[in-house]
């Protein structure tokens, strides 16, 4: 469902390239991190200059192929795939899902390793759907603050820019009046898991994106909504 403000990737493909290049990088790093993994380090495994090294993860490497991705993955110790998938967005009006989602969709199956080892797909039986709880009215002040900071606890831990970018956004959306809507995932088994996301952004918020593309001289600029994680 459309929220009135096209992501900023649905400008061109270039700029959804570059998402999804993001996502990967981000991915490298958080790995790089983990296992004490210094950028000096990793250009010795690549046999490439440091130099190389950086301008790749910060994004500066023009056009890199799947090779080059997956001889990054490899020195870090992971395995690349790349997934279609069909959100009913051909346009991209809404951008990108976080690639994270379907790493944690392979982890729920089971974490098959090869072609040939079946998911476990039982662990995905029994969904029942999803029920409304409510929809939050966030022009209420304490409402506002309370769910503003309810999307801090939940995604500002959240490794890369572009996603804190997103969380930045959800608040400022929140804080201008923007509903949240409630709802509950359950499972035959009794699990419950509760979700919710943004409606419709307040014109507040509309009002507010409007002043953000503008500088005091008129000069247009971009705004980014992020990527949601």
């Amino acid at each position: 469902m459309s929220h009135g403000i096209n992501h900023w990737t649905q400008a061109s493909d270039e700029d959804l390239s570059f998402s999804i290049l993001s996502d990967f990088l981000a991915d490298v790093e958080t790995r790089m991190e983990l296992l004490s993994i210094s950028r000096s380090v990793l250009a010795q495994r690549l046999d490439v200059t440091p130099s190389a090294v950086t301008q790749a993860l910060d994004g500066e490497a023009a056009n890199p192929t799947v090779q080059t991705l997956v001889k990054y993955a490899k020195a870090v110790g992971l395995k690349v795939a790349l997934v279609c998938y069909d959100d009913s967005d051909p346009a991209n009006n809404l951008g990108p899902v976080y690639a994270g989602i379907f790493a944690k969709s392979w982890e729920k199956c089971g974490k098959p390793r090869d072609l040939f080892e079946e998911p476990q797909e039982e662990i995905m039986e029994g969904y029942l759907g999803e029920f409304p709880v409510g929809v939050v009215d966030t022009t209420d002040k304490d409402e506002a603050i309370s769910w503003a900071m309810t999307y801090i606890g939940s995604y500002g831990q959240i490794d890369g820019g572009h996603h804190k970018q997103w969380v930045l956004d959800q608040v400022a959306r929140i804080l201008m009046g923007t509903p949240v809507t409630v709802t509950v995932a359950k499972w035959a088994n009794g699990q419950e898991e509760k979700r919710w996301i943004t409606g419709e952004p307040s014109q507040q918020y509309k009002d507010w994106v409007q002043q953000m593309r503008f500088d005091e001289e008129g000069e247009e600029y971009g705004y980014n909504e992020g990527i949601a994680p």
